[in-house]
């Protein structure tokens, strides 16, 4: 997905490169990001229900330019994280209950993010008909007189981008944290498992110490990579979903309703991917200390003791991610996301409620 729209490092195809060019891009995002701000001034005086849909059509735009120009600038720290995955263990080299564990986590979120793919070509698929079928254009933009079909051909070619933008990019993101969490998986069972009285101890643990320091610094550039569209996520989430939640429950076409829950539950998604998969590392990261505090270091001498003391020391501060340090990324976020939502869309309700009544 991100290699159709020349977001991925490794991008060879060379009518990506002429079609999608960066600037090419750039310019058409934020030409449409201006005529959906256009619409909202134009709007708010006759019509604030369209003028709020713009404000989401401007909201979105926004996020997908961010998370554009975020990744475009970010490829060669996802070339590294790609890279560097091949100094993970394998999963063969390993035996017994962890084994299973392990491929049953891979084989499901494999299952996944192929259907959230599939998911996302439905719904560019949709994007792209929605004109024909319901005789105006894919969000609320301002449209001068004899521009339409222009800009419904503008909205033709910007669709990989921005579909890619969204969901392309959160694929990836699970791509790259799933096999993090596994490889913490694995290094804690090694742990739990020493053998202490073996004569390559000293080795092996070395070996382990090495790797676990590999996967911290691993997880610190992933945040690197990834911290921008983290912290936009948090705000542009609350945001749009309040405005669509509000407009879905108001008097509106009931196409636009199914149209703008259909925003909503991906918006939610795409949130909670994100969140999920920082909890998910969090947590694996956190049970290597653990298996070091569970294995047989009883049996093991005084100075081996300290080492081990190390790595439980090590391992008790989690590996966080965050946006920029502002927002810290976990499913208490997305939490606190959705009961914000929540609490804004009710106020804006309150206040439409009583706006109506004076009005009246």
């Amino acid at each position: 997905m991100l290699k159709s729209a020349g977001l991925h490092p490794y991008t060879k195809l060379k009518i990506v490169k002429f079609f999608y060019h960066h600037y090419l891009n750039l310019f058409f995002f934020i030409f449409l990001l201006f005529l959906a701000i256009l619409e909202v001034g134009v709007s708010v005086k006759c019509d604030i229900y369209r003028a709020i849909e713009a404000l989401s059509s401007v909201l979105f735009m926004t996020l997908t330019l961010f998370r554009y120009v975020v990744n475009y600038r970010n490829k060669p720290s996802l070339a590294w994280l790609l890279e560097k995955r091949s100094n993970f263990w394998l999963l063969e080299h390993f035996e017994g209950q962890i084994r299973t564990d392990c491929a049953k986590i891979m084989h499901t979120s494999s299952n996944f993010i192929r259907n959230y793919k599939n998911y996302a070509i439905v719904l560019a698929a949709v994007f792209y008909v929605q004109p024909f079928i319901f005789h105006e254009l894919q969000m609320k933009i301002y449209v001068p007189e004899g521009w339409f079909y222009y800009l419904y051909l503008v909205y033709w070619y910007m669709t990989p981008p921005l579909f890619v933008s969204v969901y392309g990019v959160t694929s990836m993101f699970c791509a790259i944290c799933i096999p993090v969490t596994i490889q913490f998986k694995l290094l804690a069972h090694r742990i739990q498992n020493l053998d202490f009285k073996s004569e390559k101890f000293q080795r092996d643990l070395k070996h382990l110490v090495d790797y676990h320091n590999f996967l911290i610094d691993y997880c610190t550039r992933i945040n690197r990579y990834s911290n921008g569209v983290l912290l936009f996520e948090f705000f542009i989430t609350i945001s749009v979903c309040c405005i669509l939640i509000f407009i879905a429950a108001n008097d509106y076409p009931f196409v636009d309703k199914i149209k703008y829950a259909g925003f909503i539950v991906s918006q939610f998604l795409d949130t909670a991917i994100f969140c999920y998969n920082c909890e998910l590392i969090s947590d694996a990261s956190e049970n290597v200390g653990k298996a070091a505090y569970d294995s047989l270091w009883y049996e093991s001498e005084s100075k081996i003791r300290r080492s081990l003391i190390l790595i439980i020391v090590r391992a008790q501060k989690k590996v966080t991610f965050s946006g920029y340090g502002l927002v810290r990324i976990n499913m208490m976020t997305f939490t606190q996301v959705f009961k914000a939502t929540l609490s804004f869309t009710s106020y804006l309700n309150t206040v439409t409620v009583d706006e109506k009544m004076l009005n009246n």
